[in-house]
């Protein structure tokens, strides 16, 4: 009988992050369908893990791309696995939500205190992380920052960076995003933004949205044409108040619409650079091998960009410097963007070489089921 793989993690939301993580997870499933049937989880109607298992047998339970590992959500339905001795294994999953402050510990290697400081409220249960990775098959994580930490309590040093799914992802060309949002023969910056409540690094997002318009305002200032896009739907509204107060319409464009992935993944590879809000932004700007500053909003944009070699292109939305930062960044790859480039492309060959390891072990242990099943 062909067993099931079960992906758990956020699907169906309309977030590209997420959508690009198991767009990612099924590009990379599909050297298994000789072997398995894919099966993702259904978060608004939740099942335990033992009653999917006892009516759909599953060959292994992936814990995908994004941040899954703070909370229950997830969490839950991992540990379960594990507990009934169903194979486990990590998609490139992450943590978030660690105070700046401890996230700069672990970026320099540092063995802060455990429990970590969280931030906005968010918690870890620290045990249940133990036990999971513990008795993952693989536990592939998503950067540093995350390898680190799940090393550091108890993950018996089982996790190890693979990567962001979206650094994997192949994109197809779809020019729709620039056929509709024309840049001339001008140099073009794409800019992200988004909205966060508030829960960012500095609390304070209006403070953050002007340093980015005096950013912008700059590069406009250098000869950019500037175009400002959303990751998500709920992120239109914070777009628009992004380009009204920039106050440039000739220089600066609002996309009106969240766009297919691979309409955004064609237009970054068009942009002389990015500027990045939301993670994924970022990721799908290494991805297409151009140079990405990330507005660091939360401990997920440390952890993946110290995985490509980028945390000096990080910068706090705490910080009262954003526009020097942004204006820095774009003075700094006048020669080095080709570096940048090829930094990027080296990191995503030896990603995929990681994600091809991950491939045979879930390959490995489905065989073992199904040998099982044919000795009982």
């Amino acid at each position: 009988m062909k067993k099931t793989l079960l992906y758990l993690g956020y699907v169906g939301f309309e977030n590209l992050g997420d959508e690009v993580c198991f767009a990612a997870f099924l590009q990379w499933a599909k050297r298994l369908e000789p072997l398995v049937d894919i099966r993702c989880c259904d978060l608004r109607n939740p099942r335990p893990i033992a009653r999917i298992h006892s009516e759909t047998p599953l060959g292994g339970v992936m814990l995908g791309g994004g941040s899954l590992l703070q909370g229950t959500t997830f969490v839950k339905p991992a540990l379960e696995a594990v507990n009934l001795g169903v194979p486990l294994f990590m998609f490139g999953t992450g943590i978030d939500y660690m105070t700046e402050a401890y996230a700069r510990l672990l970026a320099d290697d540092a063995q802060p205190d455990v429990p970590p400081q969280m931030f906005d409220g968010k918690e870890l249960r620290l045990d249940a992380l133990s036990a999971i990775v513990s008795g993952c098959r693989s536990a592939g994580v998503r950067g540093p920052l995350t390898e680190r930490f799940l090393n550091l309590i108890g993950g018996g040093g089982k996790a190890s960076v693979i990567g962001d799914p979206g650094m994997i992802y192949e994109p197809e060309e779809d020019a729709s995003m620039l056929r509709d949002y024309p840049i001339s023969e001008r140099r073009f910056a794409a800019v992200n933004w988004g909205g966060t409540f508030n829960s960012l690094f500095g609390c304070n997002e209006q403070r953050t949205m002007m340093g980015v318009v005096d950013g912008i305002r700059g590069l406009i200032l250098r000869g950019y044409k500037i175009l400002i896009y959303a990751m998500w739907p709920n992120d239109l509204a914070p777009c628009r108040s992004l380009w009204q107060a920039v106050g440039c319409p000739d220089d600066c464009m609002l996309v009106r619409r969240v766009y297919p992935i691979d309409a955004i993944c064609t237009m970054l590879k068009h942009a002389s650079f990015s500027v990045g809000f939301k993670l994924h932004a970022g990721v799908l700007s290494a991805n297409a091998g151009t140079p990405f500053l990330s507005l660091a909003y939360r401990s997920k944009c440390l952890d993946f960009a110290l995985s490509v070699g980028s945390l000096a292109y990080c910068i706090s939305t705490g910080s009262v410097s954003i526009p020097q930062a942004i204006l820095g960044f774009e003075s700094g790859l006048r020669d080095g963007a080709r570096a940048v480039k090829e930094q990027y492309l080296s990191r995503r060959a030896a990603f995929k070489q990681r994600y091809d390891e991950l491939l045979a072990a879930v390959t490995e242990a489905v065989s073992e089921s199904e040998n099982r099943l044919a000795d009982d």
